[in-house]
């Protein structure tokens, strides 16, 4: 008996729209369709997946009263003639026709865990990637532009030891470990002022998808966290044109149409005016960038820095399923110093030059609503300058060079097939090519050696397939696997990658993931700086010898609950790294030139806590981390801390909206970096410093706090800036 009424339970449940829904008194008082749907999936708890650019002009006027949500769908079919299609006991599908409703289909495989991670405009989905959606963010503390690399940053387990907006460490990761794709372009270098700023205009409609966990074998190359940016594909119907001026640069953005929805061009471009006039921003931002440092407290210095970055797309629409794209991306940095220390009579010449441009073509292809394909080919060049002088008399100077260059270019072919209403398969081959040089030398009058210089390249073949077995119950499992022969070293590798995902109720549900992941370029770790030497690092080819292939292992482990608009979030991890190369001439040894290979281990724990309500959002986040490092013939081969390992970090954030107005504030408190302590300095012809135990000191503890406002004028249907302010870095 008890069975047949749990039977019975579940055919009323899943059978059409029932007839005991909830009622729910609403009006709507030419509110937009998009505030309308968000208002309806958090009351009914219900999603509904559609274009974005289906409903810009939608809007609905209902009268107060109360009703089911079969009215509700079925009165916003009448008004505003989409149609509303039911997939399953929670999605509804919006569309106008058989081809919009496949792409609405299809978008249903990256079900949403939790909307409004953070703030509207950040989800994270089922697949526990994040998704970030720039035009739709609401106030962040301390931002007021939706800035792509410092909004990861909100997230736990992204830090940034040295607040720069690139400086992107993953749950124990450096920032070369972070595969970032703008468009299928590979971007190797993505910042302005010494990182200070994203490279990425925040103005140009986009989606980002943040992957730090659980990453499907499409996304190799990368072992700690991957970046990938998608501009958008739309076919604009009008021309819209926008400029922009702030402290620090100017931009415009035109997106129109040149044939009728078939073909649209977007342009956009930003470059900054500090070459010419040094804002207050500005100057706040060199004292942040350059304390402790000689061009701290330089005298007679003459500064020429400026940047810029630009990008265009043509999308061409063939057919419903057919679309074509071309993308091209520059950003470029020039940043050139010269000053004097007028005490010591020494002059010092900073010069640096860095640029990463590239260009990419893509072809999606619906074939049917279960097969698509899609093929993108791309070409990235990565160029790197960098000479820092040190004069103390015509005869007498030190200098230091880094060159490095990258040609990264290649192609992927991917497919998309769903086999049944529960199983989908991906499979792709890739092919990359990278022709990559680089040059490492210093000296003096009276001896100068080439630390390493050489050219290099390597071709890698990568073959992977995915297969995701969604039940609607209690089991989804997502397994794949990629394999992956690199030309140059003659090595075949392969990355298994699983996750699975355990539905314990609607309330409480649990994650695991595994993954392996292999990198063949990366970044060397020096200690040898200069007061330009914060984002000049070199890439390197790993060669199997003195330059290992990096290898990761990730494993995870999360739990999430969600009641009464709490959402509870925790996910702890493990994972080893190997292969990482150092070079530590002028620390320890300053006659040591040799490269040092280690590996490095990292466990830490994530929270994250929001509490919603009508116009207040509160949440906090904590992240424990805890990364040790180990490298050959540095201290006897023991672990060490890591250089930037945060142990502690603890963010609470507030923000309200109301009408036009919207104001966030954060406060934001960490533990402080390891560091090597100096105990004494010898004299005696030459000078000696004694280091005590690597990384054995930490620095005091941070804290900062954020305030930012916003607000929209309607009638310019713009935002207004109001203030942003930042307590000054400790």
């Amino acid at each position: 008996m008890t069975k047949l009424v749990r039977v019975l339970f579940l055919l009323v449940s899943f059978a059409g729209y029932s007839q005991n829904k909830p009622v729910k008194s609403l009006e709507f008082n030419n509110l937009p369709l998009k505030n309308v749907l968000l208002i309806i999936e958090n009351t009914f708890e219900v999603k509904f997946s559609y274009l974005d650019e289906l409903l810009v002009d939608s809007t609905v006027q209902l009268k107060k009263g109360d009703y089911t949500l079969q009215e509700l769908v079925s009165k916003l079919a009448d008004e505003t003639g989409f149609q509303f299609t039911k997939i399953n006991s929670r999605y509804f599908a919006i569309y106008k026709n058989d081809i919009e409703f496949v792409n609405s289909y299809n978008e249903l495989l990256n079900e949403v865990l939790i909307n409004g991670y953070l703030t509207s405009g950040i989800t994270k989905n089922k697949n526990n990637s994040f998704t970030i959606t720039p035009h739709k963010l609401v106030i962040l503390p301390g931002l007021t532009e939706p800035d792509v690399l410092q909004t990861i940053q909100q997230l736990p387990g992204v830090i940034s030891p040295n607040e720069t907006a690139t400086g992107l460490y993953v749950r124990g990761g450096t920032p070369d470990q972070n595969l970032i794709l703008w468009d299928g372009i590979k971007m190797y270098h993505n910042g302005h002022l010494f990182g200070m700023i994203s490279g990425f205009n925040p103005n140009i409609k986009q989606e980002i998808r943040f992957i730090n966990k659980g990453t499907n074998p499409e996304f190799g190359e990368r072992v700690s966290s991957v970046i990938d940016i998608k501009t958008a594909n739309e076919i604009q119907k009008n021309t819209k044109v926008s400029v922009g001026l702030n402290a620090l640069s100017a931009d415009a953005y035109l997106s129109t149409p040149i044939i009728k929805e078939k073909l649209n061009v977007q342009v956009s471009g930003r470059r900054s005016f500090t070459d010419l006039y040094e804002s207050y921003t500005f100057s706040k931002l060199s004292d942040k960038v350059f304390q402790n440092t000689k061009i701290a407290n330089a005298e007679n210095t003459n500064n020429s820095f400026y940047y810029q970055d630009y990008n265009a797309k043509v999308n061409y629409q063939y057919a419903d399923n057919n679309v074509f794209s071309l993308s091209a991306i520059l950003i470029d940095n020039n940043m050139d110093h010269l000053y004097k220390d007028l005490d010591a009579q020494i002059s010092y010449t900073d010069i640096l030059k860095i640029k990463n441009s590239g260009y990419s073509f893509n072809w999606d292809k619906k074939w049917n609503a279960n097969f698509s394909h899609e093929l993108t080919m791309y070409y990235s060049n990565y160029e790197l300058n960098y000479d820092f002088n040190t004069i103390y008399t015509a005869t007498h100077f030190e200098l230091f060079t880094k060159r490095n260059k990258i040609i990264d270019s290649g192609f992927k072919i991917a497919t998309n097939h769903k086999l049944n209403d529960n199983v989908t398969m991906n499979t792709g081959y890739q092919l990359i090519g990278n022709d990559i040089g680089h040059a490492f030398i210093s000296g003096n009058p009276d001896l100068s050696f080439v630390l390493d210089t050489r050219s290099n390249y390597v071709h890698t073949h990568s073959l992977y397939t995915n297969l995701q077995y969604d039940t609607g119950k209690f089991w989804d499992i997502s397994g794949g696997l990629r394999t992956n022969f690199y030309t140059v070293i003659d090595k075949m590798v392969f990355e298994p990658r699983l996750q699975v995902n355990m539905n314990f109720s609607e309330r409480f549900k649990a994650s695991l993931t595994g993954e392996i992941r292999n990198q063949v370029l990366s970044q060397i770790k020096e200690t040898v700086t200069s007061d330009l030497s914060l984002e000049n690092q070199l890439w390197i080819l790993a060669d199997d010898n003195n330059f290992p292939l990096i290898n990761a292992k990730h494993a995870t482990l999360g739990f999430t609950y969600k009641y009464n608009k709490w959402t509870i979030d925790i996910d702890s991890y493990y994972k080893f790294t190997k292969g990482l190369t150092s070079l530590t001439l002028g620390f320890l040894n300053v006659t040591d030139p040799d490269f040092h290979v280690g590996e490095s281990y990292a466990n830490g724990v994530e929270v994250y806590v929001k509490k919603n309500m009508k116009n207040l959002n509160t949440w906090f986040t904590y992240s424990y981390n805890n990364t040790l490092v180990d490298y050959a013939e540095i201290k006897d081969e023991q672990y060490f801390p890591f250089n930037s390992e945060i142990k502690h970090a603890f963010n609470f954030s507030t923000s309200y909206n109301i009408n036009n107005f919207q104001v966030a504030l954060g406060w934001n408190w960490r533990t402080g970096k390891p560091y090597t302590t100096a105990n004494n300095i010898l004299v005696d012809g030459d000078i000696l410093i004694n280091y005590d135990e690597l990384n054995a000191e930490r620095l005091p503890n941070y804290h900062r706090l954020d305030v930012s406002s916003v607000y929209n004028l309607r009638p310019l249907q713009g935002k207004i800036k109001q203030f942003s302010a930042k307590k000054p870095s400790i």
